[in-house]
């Protein structure tokens, strides 16, 4: 096999050799792929998205072991990244932190769920919004407090139940 990334000119990233699993992280996550796979001279087995979940439903360790299979495989960068990581889980309506009151120690990735980055303006005890955005998976909060060592900008609250690191 040949893994090649699709955003791009062909660029090999990747030779799999006979057993190798590619896809797995896909599959138990749902997303779709970021590359294409060629082959020359072989043989390939398939199975869809709505396949795999029908055969983890009637066998609950299908999943378990291809999720163990894809962790034998993370490179110890990866390993030393997860270790530095503080998961946060927050319920709709949680406030992550808030505007002027957090000091910015961290910055937060945005895992599954939804957030809602609000900014206030307070002017002779009036409170007024400026402006909002809602964030979704993969946008990052807070990284521009932490680079310039202020205090938070914004008040950021779960719109559902969301997953940061």
């Amino acid at each position: 096999f040949q893994v090649d990334r699709l955003d791009r000119d062909k660029v090999k990233m990747a030779a799999a050799l006979a057993g190798t699993l590619i896809g797995h992280m896909g599959i138990l996550t749902g997303e779709a792929a970021g590359c294409a796979v060629a082959s020359e001279r072989c043989e390939v087995a398939s199975i869809d998205h709505d396949a795999f979940d029908a055969l983890a439903r009637r066998n609950p360790r299908v999943p378990l072991a291809l999720a163990c299979n894809l962790i034998k495989g993370l490179s110890p960068l990866v390993w030393q990244v997860d270790l530095g990581l503080e998961w946060v889980t927050l319920q709709a309506g949680e406030v992550l932190f808030s505007q002027g009151e957090d000091s910015s120690d961290g910055f937060f990735c945005v895992m599954h769920g939804r957030v809602r980055s609000v900014v206030h303006h307070t002017e002779s005890g009036a409170k007024t919004q400026l402006w909002a955005r809602d964030l979704g998976r993969g946008a990052c909060i807070g990284e521009e407090e932490v680079l310039t060592e202020g205090l938070r900008s914004s008040t950021v609250t779960a719109i559902r139940d969301t997953e940061v690191c």
